[in-house]
């Protein structure tokens, strides 16, 4: 019966060897996804706190255009932020956990 020899001289491998294999097989891929990752994090954050949450929330009986408060942005700006900002920070996260239980993550 013809083995795998590669799998078998993993399975040989200590939990440190292991490590220093995975550490050695991180290409720039995995960077490239690693730092744009952390990037729309960060992006997705500053855009909320500097316009979407730039003002107060208005109360029910308030007008937006009358006094200062609710968002700066304009209602398809308002939508786009809105659908897409969960999923970007999702996404995100996603991607920075599964290259760091793969032993990519840096």
């Amino acid at each position: 019966i013809m083995q795998d020899t590669h799998l078998l001289r993993w399975q040989n491998l200590s939990w440190e060897q292991q490590q220093q294999q995975r550490q050695r097989r991180t290409t720039w891929k995995h960077k490239v996804l690693l730092y744009s990752s952390i990037l729309i994090l960060l992006l997705v954050t500053f855009i909320t706190r500097t316009g979407a949450y730039a003002r107060r929330p208005c109360r029910y009986e308030e007008n937006p255009n009358v006094v200062e408060c609710g968002s700066t942005w304009s209602n398809t700006a308002t939508y786009l932020y809105t659908g897409c900002s969960r999923a970007l920070w999702s996404w995100s996260i996603a991607w920075i956990v599964v290259l760091c239980l793969q032993g990519h993550g840096g």
